[in-house]
């Protein structure tokens, strides 16, 4: 590695970022091990904006008994936050992460999304690790925007965004004209008399106007937090964190859980909400959410992006799910490449009419070989394998 560090770190932690190894020609995968105590940086971690990505996970086992742990992380990302509708403009910066932390019960291995330690800018996409002149320091945050992984033990965890209720407050009216460029971009516009914006719609972002031109009316969405507990005695945490202390100190599914509960959870943005799923090699597969501030452990062996614990099962992906779902039935024993083939069965290409991003990476765990196989941008004739 080249580029500079324009802050000083904790010993072990710049060693890890200076011996970054870049994996693919393009510069969309990097390999990084981290054997540095990164709990030193957690409370900057804290700080982290997390993503919002279209994702599908499933758990299933091979024919010689081996837990598989399989999971699809969509996302559409450009180059400095600059949208195109040319998908030659979308772009990823995938970390594969190795971390043998001292302070940590067990070594892990896991996928980061790299963009998102600068997401409010879009300056860490692919190659810029390697590009001689980007400072780095950011990547000692690296294992906290975890989004799969798992860990020697067995253990395997995944993140699913989930999306939030529109709560709308109306306000003075504006014409759709006098929106800056940024109001429009997320602005909704009626001109149907008596139509009123939607709770449920899933595609509103917080703080978007909608506007009726027909009854001259103008409406702010408000999208509070999905999640904020603030039961006495316990921490704070956001989803991401919880998942990587989960892979450092946990061996069970069960263990994960009683984790989890131990922790006050929190919604990094207000039009952020998540659920995690959780397996490990003994067979056991849960989604956690939370709901009014409650959680909820649901036993399953898939999920996308909708609620198991509403009535309502408010979100979206149920059709990936189905997919799922039918492919775990017609065999319940798959191997590997099964498991990659059902994952690109259920991949997503934004310019192909599909709803939620694209497909940055399909991952499978075998969680009793301690191993993993990765495909990246929708390329599944070339696969990388790891092993923690």
């Amino acid at each position: 590695m080249t580029n500079p560090r324009k802050r000083l770190l904790p010993w072990g932690i710049g060693k890890a970022i200076d011996k970054i190894q870049k994996v693919d020609e393009r510069g969309l995968l990097y390999y990084m091990d981290y054997k540095a105590d990164y709990y030193k940086l957690e409370k900057y971690a804290m700080m982290i904006a997390d993503a919002k990505p279209g994702c599908s996970t499933f758990y299933t086992k091979n024919k010689e008994g081996d837990s598989l742990f399989g999971r699809n992380y969509d996302f559409n990302h450009y180059r400095f936050n600059k949208r195109s509708e040319n998908p030659e403009d979308i772009t990823s910066l995938i970390l594969l992460v190795r971390t043998d932390n001292p302070k940590a019960k067990y070594k892990t291995l896991g996928v980061i999304d790299g963009f998102w330690l600068d997401n409010a800018k879009g300056t860490y996409f692919e190659g810029v690790p390697s590009d001689g002149k980007t400072d780095m320091t950011r990547l000692a945050m690296a294992p906290f925007v975890i989004m799969d992984g798992f860990n020697e033990a067995g253990l395997a965890v995944s993140i699913m965004h989930l999306p939030c209720e529109n709560e709308w407050n109306e306000v003075d009216y504006r014409e759709p004209d006098s929106l800056d460029e940024k109001e429009k971009e997320i602005a909704i516009i009626y001109d149907e008399k008596g139509k009123v914006p939607e709770r449920l719609d899933i595609k509103v972002k917080n703080n978007a106007l909608c506007i009726n031109t027909a009854d001259h009316k103008t409406w702010k969405a408000n999208k509070n937090f999905a999640v904020n507990q603030n039961e006495p005695g316990k921490a704070s945490i956001l989803h991401p964190i919880l998942m990587r202390r989960m892979l450092d100190y946990c061996a069970s599914t069960d263990e994960a859980i009683e984790m989890a509960k131990s922790y006050n959870l929190r919604s990094p943005l207000p039009d952020n909400d998540y659920h995690i799923m959780i397996a490990d090699k003994s067979g056991k597969s849960v989604i956690i959410e939370w709901v009014n501030n409650k959680m909820n452990i649901i036993e399953t062996v898939h999920g996308t992006n909708y609620y198991l614990s509403r009535d309502d099962h408010y979100g979206y992906g149920m059709d990936r799910d189905e997919v799922v779902s039918e492919g775990l039935k017609e065999k319940p024993k798959m191997t590997e490449k099964e498991v990659m083939d059902l994952l690109e069965k259920v991949s997503q290409n934004p310019f192909k009419k599909q709803y939620v991003g694209f497909t940055q990476w399909s991952s499978v765990y075998n969680l009793d070989k301690s191993t993993m196989k990765l495909a990246i941008f929708l390329d599944y004739e070339k696969q990388y394998e790891y092993k923690i």
